[in-house]
């Protein structure tokens, strides 16, 4: 899991992920702005689903970029608000973001599944058929060319 012994996410202020170019604030505004707008929530009921963790101004912040170094205790709170596991949040938080589609698509639904998965067992059996999936969709490795003349002309110059 995390630990929750560090008070704070290390973001600072100005930090930028080298792979999206963004700043991880807005990494987290976006993700926020997004599954708010599809779950059809307020700043307020995020507050009230977090069980008083979060204020609904704190919502505003995170969603403003003014909060750019939230408390472990705060992502929690928001993560429960919103009704999503803690590990996307603190994703978000971090500055990883999905790539362009990928919630539309099968692969998201499919995390999705494994992410709800409780039981060992059941991740390990779908960890199991996606190894042989990826293996059967991998393809072979290719044979090494021959070294040599590659034309029948080339072939009668070297007798």
């Amino acid at each position: 899991m995390f630990d929750i012994s560090c008070k704070k996410v290390d973001m600072p202020r100005v930090q930028y992920d080298t792979r999206f170019g963004v700043a991880h604030r807005t990494i987290l505004a976006d993700y926020l702005r997004r599954v708010i707008k599809e779950k059809g929530l307020s700043y307020r009921e995020v507050s009230h689903r977090s069980g008083g963790r979060i204020s609904a101004s704190t919502v505003t912040d995170l969603l403003g970029g003014k909060n750019a170094n939230p408390t472990v205790e705060i992502l929690q709170g928001l993560a429960r608000g919103i009704d999503e596991p803690e590990a996307y949040v603190f994703e978000a938080a971090r500055g990883v973001k999905e790539p362009e589609g990928f919630t539309e698509s099968r692969f998201w639904e499919l995390y999705e599944i494994y992410n709800d998965l409780e039981k060992p067992l059941h991740r390990k059996m779908v960890e199991d058929h996606l190894r042989d999936l990826i293996e059967m969709l991998r393809p072979a490795p290719r044979k090494a060319k021959a070294e040599g003349p590659r034309t029948v002309e080339a072939l009668r110059k070297v007798k």
